[in-house]
C-alpha cells in the first residue's frame, strides 16, 4: 500500500529544517563574515571548508551509530530528539558573535569555525538518522522516491522562499542603506532560523513515530561489531557494492559543482548582476514558485518511466546549460540593463532551473542509495541504513566543502572584496566572476555525467534483491526449527 499524503508530509517536515540550515550557509554566511564583518575571503572560505570537512567526517560516525543504537524508542528517533536542542544555539551563535569577537579577524575566525561544526554537528544528529528510516518505512522501489521527493520539495521551498522572505523583511533597504550590509539583521535572521528548526524537527519526530510500524524500530541484521575498528569496519564494509562505489564518484563531482555554484549566488546576484535585496528576494520568491513544483511534478512522472539512474543523467546535463546559459547573453550585450523586467524574469527562471534539476537528482541518488542498502544486506548479511546514508553525504559534504574554499580563494584572486562597491565593480573583475562559476561548475558536471553510466538500479532489479532476501529469510528460520 502506497504511503498516505499525510505521512508523507510528516516526514517531508525534517526537509524543512535541514534547508534552514543550508539557506544560512549557502545564501548568507559567505557575504555576512566577508562583506559585512570584513573577514578576508580566504579565510572565511577556509574555515568554512574546515566546518564542512568535520561534517563529512561526522556523517559516519552518526550514522553507523545510529545502525548499533537501541532502545525503546528504536534505533533513529532518540539520536534526533538530541539534536533539537543543540540545532537553535548553533544558528544563534552562527548570526550574532560576541563584539569582543567582530572587532578582532582571529576571533572571529575560530567563532565562524567553532559555531559551523557546532551547527553542522547538531545537523547531522538530525538528518542522518531521518534518512536511515526511509528503507524502514517503505520497500517499494517509487514510494522511496515519493517518500524523498515530499522531503525535497519541502526543503526547497524553504530553501527558497526562507531566503526570499528574510530578504523581504529582514534585509530590506533602509533610509538608504543596503540591508544585506547591516550586522543587526543577521542576529534576527539567527533568531528566526532557531525557531523555524525547533519546530518542524519536533513535528517530524512526533510524527514518524505516530506512523511507523515500531516492529520496525528494531531488526536483528543490525550491526554488532562494537568499538572504533568495528566503526570502521563497517564504513569500508558499505564500499562492497560496485553500484555504490560509482554512485560516490558520481555524487561527489556533482557535489562540488553545486558547491561552486552555490559558493558564488549571491555574490554573483549583488555584483554581476546588480539585484538589490528586495529584487533578489522576487528572484528567489518566482524561482522556487517554479522550479520546486515542476521538479516535483517531473520526479512523479519521469519517475515512473525512466530508472533513477537515467533520472540523475538527464538532469545532471540540464543544471549544466542552466547554470552558464545567461553569461554569454550579458557579455554580448544581447541582455537589456541590468534591473530591466526580462533580465529579473529570466533570472528568476535561471533559479527555478537550479531548484528543479537539483531536487531531481537529489531524490534519486538517496532513494537508490535506499535501494542500495538491501542489495547491501544480501552482501553482508546486515542492515547499515545509517551507513549507506552518512557515507553517501560524508562523500557529498567532502566535495561541497571545496565549493567555499574555491569561492574566497577566487574573490580574492579575481580582487572583489569588501573595499569594492556594488555600483563600481571593474569590468575586468566581472568576467573573472563569470570565469570562476563556469571553471568551478562545468567540468565537474561532466566528469559527474560520465559515471552515471557505471551504475543502475531498476525496479526489477529491486524486487529480484527482495526476493532473495526473503528465501533467505525463509530457509533461516527453516533451518532454526
Amino acid at each position: 500500500m502506497s504511503l498516505s499524503v499525510r505521512k508523507r508530509a510528516i516526514f517531508g517536515a525534517g526537509g524543512i529544517t535541514f534547508a534552514t540550515k543550508e539557506a544560512a550557509f549557502s545564501t548568507f554566511v559567505l557575504l555576512y563574515y566577508t562583506q559585512v564583518l570584513g573577514l578576508s575571503g580566504t579565510v572565511t572560505g577556509l574555515m568554512l571548508t574546515i566546518g564542512v570537512a568535520w561534517d563529512a567526517i561526522s556523517d559516519p560516525m552518526v550514522g553507523m551509530y545510529s545502525d548499533r543504537f537501541s532502545s525503546r524508542w528504536g534505533r533513529r528517533l532518540p539520536i534526533m530528539a538530541v539534536s533539537v536542542i543543540l540545532m537553535p544555539l548553533g544558528l544563534i551563535g552562527l548570526f550574532s558573535p560576541p563584539d569582543f569577537v567582530a572587532a578582532n579577524s582571529t576571533y572571529l575566525a575560530i567563532w565562524l569555525l567553532g559555531t559551523s561544526i557546532w551547527l553542522r554537528t547538531a545537523m547531522t544528529l538530525f538528518s542522518i538518522p531521518q534518512l536511515a528510516m526511509v528503507p524502514e518505512i517503505t520497500q517499494d522501489y517509487h514510494d522511496r522516491s515519493q517518500l524523498l521527493n515530499v522531503r525535497a520539495g519541502l526543503m526547497y521551498l524553504t530553501g527558497g522562499f526562507l531566503p526570499a522572505i528574510s530578504l523581504y523583511f529582514l534585509f530590506s533597504e533602509t533610509d538608504g542603506v543596503e540591508g544585506l550590509f547591516v550586522a543587526e539583521n543577521y542576529a534576527h535572521f539567527g533568531l528566526m532560523s532557531a525557531l523555524i528548526v525547533v519546530v518542524f524537527s519536533v513535528i517530524t519526530i512526533r510524527g514518524i513515530w505516530g506512523f511507523i510500524d515500531k516492529d520496525k524500530l528494531q531488526t536483528t541484521g543490525a550491526p554488532h561489531s562494537s568499538g572504533m575498528r568495528g566503526l570502521i569496519g563497517d564504513f569500508f564494509s558499505t564500499f562492497h557494492s560496485a553500484n555504490f562505489r560509482n554512485l560516490l564518484c558520481y555524487d561527489m563531482s556533482a557535489a562540488a559543482a553545486y558547491g561552486a555554484i552555490y559558493a558564488f549566488n549571491v555574490i554573483a546576484y549583488t555584483y554581476y548582476w546588480e539585484v538589490d535585496s528586495d529584487t533578489l528576494g522576487t528572484v528567489f520568491g518566482v524561482g522556487v514558485l517554479i522550479g520546486v513544483p515542476a521538479g516535483m511534478y517531473a520526479q512523479k512522472f519521469i519517475g515512473r518511466l525512466w530508472p533513477k539512474h537515467q533520472v540523475i543523467r538527464y538532469t545532471l546535463i540540464a543544471a549544466m546549460i542552466n547554470t552558464v546559459w545567461l553569461f554569454p547573453l550579458r557579455e554580448l550585450d544581447v541582455l537589456p540593463e541590468n534591473g530591466h523586467w526580462l533580465v529579473v524574469s529570466l533570472l528568476a527562471l535561471q533559479f527555478g532551473g537550479l531548484k528543479c534539476f537539483l531536487m531531481m537528482r537529489v531524490v534519486s541518488t538517496f532513494s537508490l542509495a535506499a535501494d542500495l542498502t538491501d542489495e547491501l544486506e544480501l552482501r553482508t548479511g546486515t542492515r547499515q541504513e545509517g551507513g549507506i546514508y552518512s557515507v553517501l553525504l560524508f562523500n557529498a559534504k567532502l566535495a561541497h566543502s571545496i565549493g567555499p574554499l574555491y569561492g574566497g580563494f577566487a574573490l580574492d584572486l579575481i580582487g572583489l572584496d569588501s573595499s569594492v562597491s556594488v555600483d563600481a565593480v571593474p569590468p575586468e573583475v566581472l568576467t573573472g566572476l563569470v570565469w570562476a562559476i563556469v571553471l568551478g561548475s562545468v567540468p565537474l558536471f561532466m566528469l559527474s555525467w560520465l559515471f552515471t553510466f557505471r551504475f543502475s538500479m531498476t525496479q526489477e532489479q529491486l524486487k529480484e534483491i527482495h526476493r532473495n532476501l526473503k528465501a533467505r529469510e525463509h530457509y533461516s528460520c527453516a533451518g532454526q526449527e
